[in-house]
Parts: C-alpha cells; sequence; structure tokens
C-alpha cells in the first residue's frame, strides 16, 4: 500500500473514533437527570429539559401523549372491539347470505312430483333453499304443518300455513308461498292439452313478455350508492368524534386542576402545549381509526364482499379525511371549552359545546340519508360543525362533485385556522384561573386583555 493511502486510512479512522467518542459523551450527559426537575410530567418524557431540544415543543408534548394512550387498557380494549366490530358487520351478514335460509316443504307423494317440477324456479325468484318432505298422506301433511316439522304444506291443490301472516310481511316463507302458487299454476297451464298445441315461441313470449317503456316526468331523488356505508360512516364518526374531543377538554381540565400546567408553561408556550395535545391525541385517534378500516378492507377481501367494489373504497377514503378534520375542528373547540373550568366536576357544564354541535350533524345527516333535498342542507355542508357528516354522503349519492370536495375542505381549514388562534389564545388567558367555571364573555374579555 502506498505511503499516502496509509496516511488517509488511518486519518479517517482517527477521525471516525473521535466523532463515536464525543456523540458518547454528550449522549451521556442527556441522560443525566437536571437537578431539581421534581415534575413527574418532565421526568418521564425521554427529553428532561424542553428548552434545551432541537425538536419543537409541541412534538414533546405530543408524544407524552401517545405513549401515554397507548398505555392505557381502555385504549386497547377500545380497539379490540372497533376490529371486533369491523370484522362482524362484514363477515356476518356475508356469512348468512352465503349460507342462504333453507324452507322445508311437506307434501304428499301426487304433489312431490307438482313440486320438484318448480322448485329450482322458487329457489331463484325467493332467494331459499327448499326442502320437499314426502308425507304418505294429507292428514300427515297437516301434522307436520301444525308440529313445525315443516314450514309449509302442499297436498290435494292446497298450500297449507300454520297461521296466518300479518299484513306487509316481507319473510322467507310468505316469498316461498307467492312463488310457489305461481309456479305451480304455469306449470299446470304448460301441461295443459291446448297449450301443448300452441307454438313453443308463442308460449315463450305469452310467459316473458317485453317490458313496457317507462316515461320520468322528473330526475330521480338521488340517494347514496351504498346506504348501509353511508350509515356506518355516520355512526363511526359521531362516536370517535365524541370520545376523541372529550378526551382533549379532560386532559386540559386534568392538568389545570393538578397545577401541573404551570410547571410546563414555565419552559413551553400556551400554544405550543394546546398544539402537541391536539397532535399527539389525533395521532391516537387515528390509529384506533385506520386499524379498523384495515381490518374491514381484510375482511372484506377475505369473505369476498362487495364493499370495495365501485365507490366504496373512495367513500372510506373521503370518510377518513373528513374524520381527521372533524378531528381537529372539534378538539379545539373541545380545548377551548376545558379552559374555562379548572375542576374536573365542572366539565359536564362545559360538555354542551361539544355535544349540542355533534348531536345536531349526526341529525341533519340522517335527514340527507333519507333523501331529504333541502337547500339549507347543502348550505350547512360547508359549515366545519357540520362538514365531516355530511360532505361524504353528498359526495356518495353524486350531489357533490370533486371541486365541491376540495371547496368544503378548503372552508374547513381556513376556519380551524382561525378557531386554532382563537382557542389558544383564550387558552393562554385562561389558564392560571381558579374558581368557578368563567363565562364566555368574560374568557374573551381576558383574551383580549392578553394579546
Amino acid at each position: 500500500m502506498p505511503v499516502y493511502l496509509r496516511e488517509v486510512v488511518i486519518f479517517v479512522l482517527a477521525l471516525s473514533v473521535a466523532v463515536i467518542r464525543r456523540r458518547s459523551r454528550s449522549r451521556k450527559k442527556a441522560a443525566k437527570p437536571i437537578v431539581g426537575a421534581d415534575n413527574d410530567y418532565l421526568a418521564n418524557t425521554p427529553e428532561q429539559d424542553f428548552r434545551w431540544q432541537s425538536a419543537p415543543a409541541a412534538l414533546l408534548v405530543a408524544r407524552r401523549e401517545i405513549s401515554h394512550r397507548l398505555a392505557s387498557r381502555a385504549y386497547r380494549v377500545i380497539i379490540i372491539l372497533m376490529i371486533l366490530i369491523s370484522v362482524g358487520a362484514i363477515a356476518v351478514p356475508k356469512i348468512i347470505s352465503s349460507s342462504g335460509s333453507k324452507l322445508t316443504v311437506a307434501t304428499t307423494p301426487t304433489g312431490a312430483k307438482e313440486l320438484r317440477a318448480v322448485t329450482q324456479r322458487v329457489e331463484k325468484l325467493a332467494g331459499v333453499n327448499l326442502r320437499v318432505l314426502v308425507d304418505a298422506s294429507a292428514a300427515i301433511v297437516d301434522q307436520s304443518v301444525r308440529s313445525g316439522k315443516a314450514a309449509i304444506g302442499y297436498a290435494d291443490s292446497n298450500l297449507i300455513l300454520k297461521r296466518p301472516f300479518a299484513p306487509n310481511s316481507t319473510s322467507s316463507t310468505i316469498r316461498v308461498v307467492s312463488a310457489l302458487s305461481e309456479g305451480i299454476q304455469v306449470d299446470k297451464i304448460l301441461s295443459s292439452e291446448p297449450v301443448r298445441k300452441l307454438p313453443s315461441s308463442l308460449v315463450t313470449q305469452l310467459l316473458s313478455p317485453k317490458p313496457i317503456k317507462l316515461v320520468y316526468l322528473l330526475p330521480s331523488l338521488a340517494k347514496p350508492k351504498d346506504l348501509s356505508l353511508a350509515i356506518v360512516g355516520v355512526i363511526a364518526t359521531f362516536m370517535l368524534l365524541s370520545t376523541y374531543s372529550a378526551w382533549v377538554l379532560m386532559g386540559v381540565i386534568e392538568e389545570k386542576s393538578s397545577r401541573v400546567i404551570e410547571i410546563l408553561l414555565s419552559s413551553i408556550s400556551a400554544r405550543s402545549l394546546l398544539l402537541g395535545k391536539m397532535v399527539g391525541i389525533g395521532v391516537a385517534a387515528l390509529t384506533q381509526a385506520v386499524t379498523a378500516v384495515l381490518a374491514a378492507i381484510l375482511t372484506t377481501l377475505a369473505v369476498g364482499s362487495s364493499l370495495l367494489r365501485g365507490a366504496g373504497l373512495e367513500f372510506i377514503i373521503l370518510q377518513l379525511m373528513w374524520l381527521l378534520l372533524g378531528y381537529s375542528f372539534y378538539c379545539t373547540v373541545g380545548a377551548l371549552a376545558g379552559s374555562l373550568v379548572s375542576k374536573v366536576e365542572d366539565a359536564q357544564s362545559v360538555t354542551a359545546f361539544i355535544q349540542i354541535p355533534l348531536l345536531l350533524s349526526y341529525l341533519a345527516s340522517f335527514a340527507v340519508i333519507s333523501g331529504n333535498q333541502n337547500v339549507l342542507l347543502k348550505m350547512l355542508a360547508y359549515i366545519p360543525i357540520f362538514s365531516p357528516f355530511l360532505v361524504p354522503i353528498y359526495w356518495s349519492s353524486g350531489q357533490m362533485g370533486l371541486a365541491q370536495v376540495f371547496l368544503a375542505a378548503a372552508v374547513n381549514v381556513l376556519c380551524l385556522y382561525l378557531t386554532y388562534r382563537f382557542a389558544s389564545m383564550v387558552y393562554e388567558a385562561t389558564v392560571f384561573s381558579r374558581g368557578k367555571r368563567l363565562k364566555f364573555r368574560a374568557a374573551i374579555k381576558l383574551a383580549k386583555l392578553a394579546s
């Protein structure tokens, strides 16, 4: 090896050793506890002093919130329940529909021939699998129906049932009875001597006439392409937003009541603390939602459900996006409401700031699902309180295009920024307030004085 090359290798090795030793020393210094740090909140974080770290303070608060939520047993139980609900809601209906319902029809040897001739046609029309039970006589057929051994009886050209059906009943039994009555009569007509003499083309035309053309004077009322998916999205959005906004509200109140916030604000700003709590809880919330969605998608692929066909996957992605926007807005409102009180016992007095808008949005979404074409509801879709509920439904029904969805999202982002600025001002001004709950006007005055 040349001399100059050997010197270069030695220099690089020496430099590498020096860098490694320097980094190890800096890590040891960072690992030493800060003298006088008696705050559990600061001691539980990997970074001991918010002022001396290169990462933003909000991210450190977010990390603490994430670790706190993930370590909670209730959080893990909720994830398991959401996975089970997602899997069950998709797998159970598919398994039931694939297995199909079965009905037993008791009949005499003579009626068995007539039933077997129309069984295949009746099963297609009614969507029910039939089992023909042959009894020796009509009296035994009656006894089979009376004892529940058979749901329907057929003897002496009569259909036998245990009890009359309720008006407007749509059960599988009444569908089979209707299909059997029609099928047996058609089969008797086809097997009669006069019909046999007719040309087969004429018989086919009589039995399968061409449908009359329908003319519509008005367009149809648009409804969601998948009503069940829209209903599930509305219910999930309501439950998740009410839960996660309550987390932020209670977190703010607990810190104020325990005086921890006084120590925290000596190291970080109030806005960073508020933003960190929202981001941390948001990541934990999004983890739950994404886990449930992934479980639903995997279950759909496993059982061969039609959920992901058509606009199903697009609806799920859009629902997740609006869930995130709705979380950001409602949790900002929750933090604003939590800053008005300083005791956990008074939390109930400010939950109306969250629950009333959520309830109104929940009711408005079901009005849209039912086909309500009110112009006011379409205008409410652009307001952040209602947007997470209404926009996915309007998009799914075809009443909002992609440009309108992005416009609603832009309005929500702008309102979210303004709401966060206002909430952080109120939060910073009322963070040291003690005693009874502050009225909203008093909190605004304090925010103006602080600014």
